[in-house]
């Protein structure tokens, strides 16, 4: 059976970015089987706000939807400069220290901010809701080598914190800002997690889920060749 063009276009967003029809859904403020349903036919969507919704969120205008060729490249430029999103990098060692509280990465706090980026809102909008819930830190330590190298901008998205499904994300142990792969352990009360360093020469290690505080997901790295 031939896809109309809205499922053209979104089977070829989807397929191109690797995001799920529930997480494209929920990210267009919508409920989480809107997606699934068009795409399955049972839902006839229209010109109206959830489509809209659901274009935004594609990085598409609403009449790309009805050209699946235009999904292909994403919206077209019409040669006017886009304004950039702004990412503040922050110097997390500066809060580490025995005794000392989880830095505050909202530009609020005490954290000191290193530098202000800008990067282009639809480079990072098919995989988190691009915003100020973004941040930039750097790598400290060897224990996540090869995959993050010390000195190493991680991109982190601080709305996500649940360790579900597992990751890597940043947390706050006590002393400072550590790296790890986090996964739940399963079927334990009070909930536990598994901290787990990529490089071999580090010990994986369990804790209670409240002694550590877990900051963000990490989403992205920069990383140079």
């Amino acid at each position: 059976m031939a896809l109309t063009p809205i499922q053209a276009a979104i089977r070829s967003f989807l397929d191109r970015t690797g995001e799920s029809e529930r997480s494209l859904s929920l990210r267009a403020g919508l409920h989480e089987k809107f997606v699934n349903q068009i795409m399955r036919g049972k839902m006839q969507s229209n010109r109206g706000v959830t489509l809209t919704k659901l274009a935004d969120a594609m990085g598409l205008d609403v009449n790309d939807l009805l050209k699946p060729e235009a999904a292909l490249t994403g919206r077209p430029s019409d040669g006017r400069e886009k304004p950039g999103l702004i990412i503040r990098e922050y110097d997390v060692g500066a809060s580490a220290g025995y005794g000392a509280e989880p830095p505050v990465l909202n530009g609020e706090g005490e954290t000191p901010i290193l530098a202000e980026w800008s990067m282009p809102e639809d480079l990072v909008r098919a995989h988190t809701t691009p915003g100020r819930r973004l941040a930039l830190i750097r790598v400290e330590g060897n224990s996540m080598e090869p995959d993050y190298h010390p000195g190493e901008r991680v991109l982190v998205d601080l709305s996500r914190r649940k360790p579900s499904p597992p990751g890597e994300f940043v947390i706050w142990d006590g002393m400072g800002l550590v790296l790890k792969r986090v996964e739940l352990v399963p079927g334990l009360v009070p909930r536990r997690i598994r901290l787990i360093s990529i490089n071999p020469g580090y010990t994986p290690y369990e804790v209670d889920l409240d002694e550590h505080t877990i900051i963000a997901r990490v989403i992205g790295k920069w990383q140079w060749r």
